[in-house]
Order: structure tokens, then sequence, then C-alpha cells
């Protein structure tokens, strides 16, 4: 994306690999050229997670909020929420999120891992909110399936930092975690690493 008038670019590239069939890895990376190009910046990524968020300053537990509508939810007009803010170090910042659990596919969750690599030490919050407002159709369905009042909430994992932003996300099926998932970083390179096997990602300009 090029600012008006060309000031600055930001550029985003996603990666993808895999360590096998049920343990794949995204990688995403935010940079940003230009005469503008320096200063603070933010990074946000929406995630379908519940319960405390594991990360370096400890459990992160966000307060929940939604924007209801008539007749539901006390018809509340909330807001998202924001977290207390918490620093990540230079390096690798682990975070490790727990999937939400749905009643039609209760053997089927899917938890993961979020990596930052923080070329200097850089702020996050991890934030909450939801909306109850679908379509009739979808609604009902919805309702059928899970057995409650359609909601889809989400927490909120936003990133400051004066550079740019790389992340690492392993999704795996729940109670399968790799004992050996780490993500390390030497020479401009990433290595991910899980089920005995590693893939590695470029990290230079």
């Amino acid at each position: 994306m090029t600012a008006p008038g060309g000031k600055y670019v930001w550029t985003r590239e996603v990666r993808l690999s895999r360590l096998a069939d049920d343990l794949p890895v995204i990688a995403i990376r935010d940079s940003y050229s230009g005469e503008e190009a320096a200063g603070a910046k933010s990074f946000s990524l929406n995630l379908m997670s519940q319960g405390a968020v594991d990360t370096p300053a400890g459990p992160q537990d966000p307060v929940q909020r939604i924007w209801g509508y008539e007749g539901h939810h006390g018809d509340k007009r909330e807001l998202p929420s924001s977290g207390k803010v918490f620093a990540l170090e230079r390096g690798v910042n682990r975070l490790r999120f727990t999937g939400q659990e749905w009643p039609a596919h209760a053997t089927r969750g899917i938890d993961w891992d979020l990596d930052v690599i923080a070329p200097e030490e850089q702020q996050a919050h991890i934030g909450n909110w939801a909306d109850a407002w679908c379509n009739s159709r979808g609604m009902s369905a919805f309702a059928a399936t899970n057995g409650r009042p359609f909601e889809e909430r989400q927490d909120i994992l936003r990133i400051r930092a004066q550079s740019g932003f790389t992340v690492f996300i392993v999704p795996y099926g729940r109670g399968r975690r790799p004992e050996d998932l780490a993500v390390t970083v030497e020479a401009g390179r990433a290595a991910v690493t899980g089920g005995g096997k590693t893939v590695i990602f470029d990290l230079k300009p």
C-alpha cells in the first residue's frame, strides 16, 4: 500500500510452509519504506481464541465486550477492550493461544503458537470484541449447531514498534502440540522446528 503522495510504502508478505500435513507454518511480515516510514507503527491480528493467552509477561485474559442488537445481550453497544500493555523483548517472543471450542466439533479444536520476532523492544496488548448479529438464516443455523445464540468473538492482538513486524503462527490440534516446537533466529534467518523437522525463512530485506 502506498500512502497519498508516495510518502511511504507499506508492504505485507505472507509465506506458507508446513512441518507436517497437520502442522502448517504461517509467516506474516510487514515492512515500510519511504521518506516518512520512520516512527511508531501498529500491527493488529484478530484471533478466534478463548481464555487467557500465555505471553512473556504472564497470562493475559482480556475483558470481553460485545456489540449486540435489540433483544440480545442486553442491547449492549460496547467498543473493543484494550488489555494491559506488556513488553516484547528483542528476539523471539512466544504467545500461546487456545482456540475456541465448538460443541459440533469438540474433538477437533485448534490451538496455536504465535511467535513475534522483534528487532528491538516492542509493546503489545490483547483486547477482545464480539458481534451478535448475522442474517436470520445464519443465526438460526448457528443456534441449531452450537446450542446457543449467534456470537462471533475474537481476541485482538496489537503490537507497537518503530520498525516493521514479523510474526510466525503454528497451529496444531488440541493436545497435539509437538514438544520440540520452537522458533529461533540466527544470521538473518528464522528456523521453525516441530515434530523433528525444520523449515527455514529468510528474514533479510
